[in-house]
């Protein structure tokens, strides 16, 4: 569009301008969300310029107005009256679309077109309307917000173009508006072939109303097209205009990359050239690229690529950049050239800095010294931004601003308006150049608060030679206090300082200064007495703070703090320091002298309640205790130095502070508090006396004959001393009554120790116990001290009283197994026994009272063999009551204690008789059961007990047991009559019970060989046979293994027991028998003594085995029936030369006529065993027979039967193959 509005004619005197407008608002009603409206840079829509347009302009320079439908479906077009619109749907009447117009009534009306234009404004006299596809809305924006500022360049009608976007919310808007304006400088000069004249662009843009102006020289010359190089489409062009621009200025690029050749319009072709190129190129139809393969390109870049365009450039550049051609600053008369890669620029900011400091006469001769030369400042300005770009002339690093500033000495150089204007220079570069304003090394620093000014000047002057760090003048902080940006200035520069900051700084330079150390405390007193720091500031920086030591060192580590020695209480008391060895630091008495510093006295006794205060100083009662030992109470304290000892104690107990173990015995041994023992004075240490609190108290003492009681002397110390009585409680002074029988009992113990007590003595002390129950007043301490010392005599020494036992009759069972400490009556006498409460409370052991444990404790191993019943029921509630009794098990487990009908045995040897299924374990007599006669019949209540220790005594473990012994008694064959019948009456007994034969029993028992058989030998149970009437004709054919029934050894009693055999295998049912009949098969070797019943017999164990499906016959038995055993009409036969004569003969043969089983000897029942007779080879088949028949032939001479044969065998087409049967019968006579 800005094409063809380029193209057009316009009347003289007009200055033809376009402007661009998008609104949200849906103008022509078609449901679009953005509408592009653009009004002017058209004439009159008449047919003659439709017709001229077309065929002189939009055919070689563009696409044409059809180009609208990419980003429309209906453009509409306002002008000269005329209000139509084009659709690029085919149109209803032709069928044509994108030419055929269609008349606009309604939607756009000009009233709205007017108020989006502006009302104020006349409307132009063309107006295009686009309403915008949807996903073309924001392209169309994003290209209006991209239109070059230079766009108007080389366009010779558009004088003026302008982009808006028209929201009702402004904030809405999203397009970044522009307006854009040109001029021309016609004075132009001219000679044969070419043209210069200077050309002025501004712009506005986003209505900052602050046009940005440039002037572009423009140099446009003509130069002929050679034939080669002519287009087809042009090829009546004979001179192409070329023309050359050089921006003077900054260029108007609006923040893209600067266009570098037009085609009277911007292309997206960048050379990098400082000059801009316009011809008159080639297009792609998009209108931002040219072809380079044209021949019309080829020939203005002279058959070179843009690539070679850019190497000219470089080419140039070299050159220049190896010259001296760039003139450096000196502030001298004489110039300096340079080459441009060693020249650098410096930001305006900082040449303004140097020209102020000149002017306030700074010499600057050597600004190029610091390794680049610096640009002159006539020619660092923007103007010359492009030429010094392309040369490479770059801004000096951060690093040169930070050696010109110190090199210069810029920050004491200059005056407080000149510093201020260099500070704010730093804050803008802080990142790269921090701390440069500080000159030779040296650190400024300022009072944030302008009331700190004065007070921190004077005192940096007591620190500065340490620290290092200089407050700038009052003068300069306050003219910074008044400069409105001077506070990010001071935050950037971290130099800013109130008190307590300032405060930190010394702390770190301390060093080993004695001085320094002690003018800082002096600040930190003076500073906090004026307010300027908080008292938590003042503890944090007390604590950080080196101290003064008695020694004058500086400690800065420390974990507590005692005041000055000199007038201490600590001294007084203690006589040296105790807290050395546990960090503390004891302070010198530099803090106790006045000091001057600043202009400020401070007075010793003032600033010592200051360190008490912050440095935490301290002393007696305020002191911790030292985990040491005290020298001083080793002797007698004074009565004013006790008073203090137990106000240090009730000070730090208030707080709830352990008593360091190091000092709390030294207080306890050391003989520092008088007392008074029976009329005499001394010292005692306060865990050996007394004070006590009532008059039964004092009474005590007289009634005690065994030891006297050393007491506190009140009459020295006053009533005062009853106040501290918690305090020498914590001492170990003791108050009570208990303490003091404690006391006796002790020193009792510490004569038994250095000798045996004698009779007496024992005697004496229970009787002292007795005394004390008798006054109703508790022994308990007493006792306690006397109860865990060895004094007491035993049978096996001396022991404690809690490891002493006072024999009776209680303990006589227990006597027997083990070796317990009784109490000697030999040597006390029986007196001993009249005590037995006094040796109770001391613990020993009076009665039996269930005492288990001591008496596992001290059980004897050899005693354990052959023990008594008692004994051995002591041992079993031993087990029973001792919580850990695995000890006392393991002792028994070997050892031969259980009385059994056997003799001792031990414990897993042993059974436990139970009636309900002990019957099993009297089957044979090798179980040796427990004799409970022996034990009274109590042992039963013991079940768990006796298990613990591996006697049998569960139906499980028994009959497990049983199966062991079974087997065993069987591989002997020694298991007899009695034993068999034990052994079925037991089962008989148990079975229905809970107590049935486990499975494993059940197996052994038919696995293994215990039943004698009539054979002789014996048998698995599973194997034998309980002979019965339906046996009888069996037997008689067949080795079987029935089960003895003689008189001599079962007889007929076994077959009362018939039930229980059947259940451990025996088979009693014939029909149940037929493998054994199978296997044990003995045919007789007469066959006439097999009767029928034998036969049939047999036959009926085959049927019973041809009903299991899975039976195999085996080969021995086939052999065994292989005989001559079965009777035919023809005598006795093998089974596979007999034939059954079955109804199916009677067609052929009569039943003498071939070797048929004998019927009548059988009776008929035999036809029934068909199957039968057939595995054992009896032939049933007619057909099958045929063989058989021919081969008893020849025992035939009878006509008639030799004919019926031979017509049987000719029925079933038999020949005669082998010469023996190829005989021929001839009848002799008339015998049939």
């Amino acid at each position: 569009m800005l094409q063809n509005a380029e193209d057009n004619e316009y009347s003289e005197g007009v200055r033809p301008s376009l402007e661009f407008v998008i609104t949200s608002q849906d103008i022509t009603a078609t449901g679009a969300t953005s509408t592009l409206l653009k009004f002017g840079g058209d004439v009159l829509l008449m047919m003659k310029n439709i017709l001229t347009k077309f065929h002189q302009k939009f055919i070689s320079k563009g696409i044409g107005f059809k180009s609208v439908f990419l980003i429309t479906a209906q453009p509409y077009i306002f002008s000269n009256g005329y209000q139509i619109r084009f659709s690029e749907g085919p149109c209803v009447h032709c069928n044509f679309g994108y030419i055929v117009p269609e008349w606009v009534d309604e939607n756009p009306s000009l009233s709205v077109i007017k108020q989006i234009y502006g009302s104020g404004k006349a409307l132009p006299t063309t107006t295009i309307i686009l309403p915008l596809k949807f996903d073309k809305v924001k392209p169309v924006k994003h290209q209006l917000s991209s239109i070059h500022p230079e766009v108007l360049l080389f366009l010779s009608k558009i004088k003026r173009l302008s982009v808006r976007e028209d929201n009702k919310d402004p904030r809405l808007n999203s397009v970044s508006a522009i307006s854009i304006s040109s001029e021309v400088n016609f004075s132009t000069r001219k000679n044969i072939d070419a043209e210069s004249y200077m050309l002025h662009l501004s712009a506005d843009e986003n209505g900052e109303n602050e046009d940005r102006e440039c002037s572009y020289p423009m140099w446009r010359q003509r130069f002929p097209v050679k034939q080669e190089n002519k287009v087809e489409r042009r090829m009546e062009v004979e001179e192409w205009v070329i023309t050359l621009v050089f921006p003077n200025g900054k260029r108007l690029d609006r923040g893209k990359n600067s266009v570098g050749l037009y085609a009277f319009l911007p292309t997206e072709m960048v050379t990098n050239f400082p000059f801009i190129i316009q011809a008159d190129f080639v297009l792609a139809s998009s209108r931002e690229k040219f072809s380079l393969t044209t021949n019309g390109t080829k020939g203005f870049l002279i058959k070179s690529s843009e690539a070679k365009l850019n190497a000219v450039r470089e080419s140039i550049k070299a050159k220049l950049v190896n010259e001296n051609i760039v003139p450096c600053e000196s502030y001298m008369e004489q110039k300096f050239f340079q080459k441009p890669s060693e020249v650098s620029r410096l930001m305006p900011a900082f040449w303004n800095i140097l020209g102020k400091a000149r002017e306030e006469g700074m010499n600057l001769y050597n600004i190029s010294s610091h390794g680049r030369y610096v640009l002159c400042s006539s020619f660092d300005t923007e103007e010359y931004n492009s030429i010094l770009n392309f040369l490479g002339v770059e801004y000096v690093s951060d690093e040169w601003y930070a050696k010109c500033i110190q090199s210069f000495n810029l920050a004491l150089g200059v005056s407080e308006d000149v510093y201020l204007e260099l500070l704010q220079f730093v804050v803008d570069k802080w990142n790269s150049i921090n701390g440069i304003v500080q000159p030779g090394g040296m650190t400024l620093l300022l009072s944030r608060e302008s009331r700190h000014i004065s007070w921190l000047v004077n005192w940096n002057k007591e620190f500065r030679y340490a620290v290092a760090q200089f407050f700038l003048p009052k003068s300069t902080q306050e003219a910074i206090g008044s400069y409105s940006k001077w506070r990010p200035l001071v935050e950037c520069l971290y130099s800013s300082v109130n008190v307590h900051d300032y405060a930190k700084i010394p702390i770190k330079s301390l060093g080993d200064d004695r001085k320094l150390a002690l003018a800082f405390v002096h600040f930190l007193y003076h500073s906090f007495s004026k307010d300027y720091l908080t008292t938590e500031e003042v503890d944090s920086l007390c604590n950080a703070m080196p101290l003064i030591d008695n020694y004058g060192r500086l400690m800065s580590q420390r974990n507590g703090v005692l005041v000055p020695a000199n007038g201490s209480r600590w001294l007084k008391l203690v006589g040296s320091n105790p807290w050395r060895g546990e960090g503390y630091v004891e302070l010198g008495e530099d803090y106790l002298h006045s000091g001057y510093y600043a202009g400020v006295l401070t007075h010793g006794k003032e600033f010592v309640n200051f360190l008490k205060n912050h440095v935490k100083a301290a002393d007696i009662p305020f002191l911790s205790l030292p985990n040491a030992a005290i020298p001083s109470v080793s002797a007698p304290l004074t009565k004013e130095n006790v008073f203090l000892l137990l106000d240090w104690i009730r000070n730090l107990r208030r707080y709830g502070t352990q008593i360091p173990e190091r000092f709390l015995t030294s207080i306890k041994q050391g003989s520092w508090l008088k007392i008074s023992l029976c009329g005499s004075f001394g010292y005692r240490p306060s865990s050996q006396s007394f004070l006590f609190s009532s008059s039964r108290d004092y009474h005590f003492q007289h009634e005690s004959v065994l030891v006297d009681i050393p007491l506190i002397d009140q009459q020295f110390y006053g009533e005062k001393i009853i106040e501290y009585k918690k305090e020498l409680k914590m001492v170990g002074v003791m108050f009570e009554y208990g303490e003091a029988c404690e006391f006796i009992g002790n020193h009792l113990m510490s004569l038994a120790a250095s000798s045996t007590l004698s009779r007496g003595n024992v005697i004496s002390i229970l009787n002292f116990s007795k005394l004390l129950r008798d006054k109703y007043l508790s022994p308990e301490n007493f006792i306690n001290s006397i109860k865990g010392r060895r004094w007491l005599r035993t049978l096996i020494g001396d022991r404690a009283p809690l490891e002493s036992v006072l024999f009776d009759e209680e303990w006589r069972a227990a006597s027997q197994i083990s070796e317990i400490p009784f109490i000697d009556k030999n040597y006390y006498g029986e007196e001993i026994a009249l005590f037995k409460k006094e040796l109770e409370l001391i613990d020993v052991v009076v009665g039996f009272n269930q005492n288990y444990q001591l008496l596992v404790e001290n059980l004897r191993s050899a005693r354990l063999t052959s023990p008594t019943a008692e004994a051995f029921l002591l041992i079993l509630e031993c087990i029973r009551r001792v919580r850990s009794s695995n000890k006392l098990v393991g002792e028994l487990k070997d050892k031969k204690c259980i009385k059994t009908t056997m003799g001792y045995k031990c414990p897993s040897e042993c059974f436990l008789f139970n009636p309900s299924w002990g019957c099993l374990l009297r089957v044979f007599k090798s179980f040796p059961l427990i004799n409970e006669a022996f034990y009274r019949s109590t042992l039963t209540s013991y079940k768990s007990e006796l298990k613990e220790l591996g006697v049998v005594v569960d139906f499980k473990d028994a009959s497990n047991a049983f199966a062991r012994i079974f087997e065993r008694q069987s591989s002997s064959s020694s298991i007899g009559r009695d034993n068999v019948f034990s052994l079925l009456a037991c089962y008989r007994k148990l079975n229905g019970t809970d107590f049935k034969f486990p499975t494993d029993l059940k197996k052994s028992i038919r696995e293994v060989k215990w039943l004698r058989t009539r054979l002789g030998d014996y048998r698995e149970s599973n194997k034998c046979i309980l002979f019965g009437p339906e046996w009888e004709s069996i037997s008689q054919i067949c080795l079987l293994h029935f089960i003895v029934d003689s008189d001599n050894y079962y007889g007929n009693g076994i077959r009362e027991y018939e039930k229980e055999l059947v259940s451990m295998g025996v088979v009693s049912e014939f029909k149940k028998a037929a493998e054994f009949v199978v296997n044990g098969l003995f045919l007789p070797q007469n066959p006439s003594s097999i009767t029928p019943a034998n036969v049939f017999s047999l036959l009926n164990c085959i049927r019973n085995l041809l009903q299991k499906s899975s039976y195999v016959f085996p080969d021995s038995f086939m052999k065994k029936t292989g005989k001559k055993w079965m009777k035919t009409l023809a005598g006795y036969m093998s089974p596979k030369e007999c034939l059954l004569f079955t109804s199916d003969w009677n067609t052929f043969l009569r039943p003498e006529d071939g070797h048929f089983i004998d019927e009548n000897f059988y009776g008929s029942e035999i036809m029934s065993f068909e199957k039968e007779l057939s595995l054992l080879g009896v032939t049933m088949d007619v057909k099958s027979g045929c063989p058989l028949l021919l081969s008893y032939l020849n025992f035939h001479s009878n006509f008639i039967t030799v004919n019926r044969i031979y017509s049987y065998l000719c029925n079933f087409n038999v020949e005669v193959i082998d010469e023996v049967s190829k005989k021929i019968w001839i009848p002799n006579g008339s015998d049939d």
